[in-house]
């Protein structure tokens, strides 16, 4: 079963998240900020990352900097209401693998979960 890393400073989207998660046999963690998804990832080493954007303290994009920089294989999965070329090109630039628009669609959430992680179960996390 492969550990998700939940990131935002919203509880309910944090919840909803991971309850999509769960129901599709996944295994989720959650941090509430910045700088606990980083101490989580160093200590739990996820298989996959998501990370909201905007959060106070560590923003998800210097979270996301600083996580790729501590483990270049990680795989991030950036989310943010806003809209906009910039906010892709700066997600993408932090080192994130794909990008979701919040209200966050679970049938795509799923669809992006899946591609990033391999059917080899190279990057599952033992429970």
């Amino acid at each position: 079963m492969a550990t998700i890393l939940v990131t935002d400073d919203s509880i309910f989207m944090r919840r909803k998240i991971s309850y999509q998660l769960v129901r599709n046999g996944y295994q989720p963690e959650e941090a509430s900020s910045g700088e606990e998804a980083c101490a989580k990832y160093s200590k739990l080493r996820p298989a996959l990352v998501i990370m909201n954007v905007v959060m106070p303290g560590m923003d998800g994009l210097t979270a996301t900097r600083a996580i790729r920089s501590s483990d270049p294989n990680a795989r991030i999965i950036v989310m943010s209401a806003l809209k906009g070329d910039r906010v892709l090109r700066d997600a993408i630039r932090a080192g994130a693998m794909a990008f979701l628009s919040k209200p966050v669609e679970p049938s795509l959430l799923l669809q992006l979960v899946r591609s990033l992680l391999p059917q080899n179960g190279a990057f599952v996390k033992d429970p």
